[in-house]
């Protein structure tokens, strides 16, 4: 069984030449200075000024994925699955989404344990998707809140009047 890369250079170092030159190809910030390691690469790759540029690249959709992937489980484990559960969107959407955030370096790691680099959590600031983390963190089942469960009213059996309204309206 293979082991999970440690970090985003590790992973970077697993990718095939392909894949690197489609990183390199879509974030032209990365060859300027040219890297001289795959270390070096990671390292610009998770700046704040090239995780910038990247993001005002990003379709609404991957914008969509990638808030939720840092909303969801902060440093955790975050899977494929968990985040499509949670988006409750069309799956081949969501998956071509977590494709291309994999190749620009955006999200990294293997499906069933993705991980979002420093830079991009540093980038969405502190409440992606306006969730304020001290709630996320309080709630060891919030991962969980599906559109389902909005939809079906099960998420507001204790939450005060208006509260399905407005988050029916927030929510993606």
């Amino acid at each position: 069984m293979p082991v999970s890369p440690r970090s985003l250079a590790d992973d970077l170092r697993g990718r095939s030449d392909d894949q690197i030159l489609y990183l390199l190809a879509n974030r032209s910030d990365l060859v300027n200075p040219v890297p001289t390691s795959i270390s070096d690469l990671a390292r610009s790759a998770n700046t704040s000024g090239s995780v910038s540029a990247a993001l005002n690249q990003l379709s609404a959709t991957d914008l969509k994925v990638l808030e939720a992937s840092c909303a969801l489980v902060p440093d955790h484990e975050l899977t494929s699955r968990s985040l499509q559960d949670s988006l409750g969107s069309e799956p081949s959407q969501n998956t071509e989404s977590v494709l291309r955030l994999r190749g620009l370096a955006l999200l990294w790691g293997p499906k069933d344990d993705l991980r979002v680099p420093s830079a991009v959590r540093d980038s969405l600031g502190p409440q992606p998707c306006g969730l304020d983390e001290v709630i996320r963190s309080r709630d060891p089942n919030a991962a969980t809140l599906t559109v389902a469960a909005i939809e079906d009213g099960s998420a507001f059996a204790s939450a005060p009047p208006g509260t399905r309204e407005l988050l029916h309206e927030l929510t993606w």
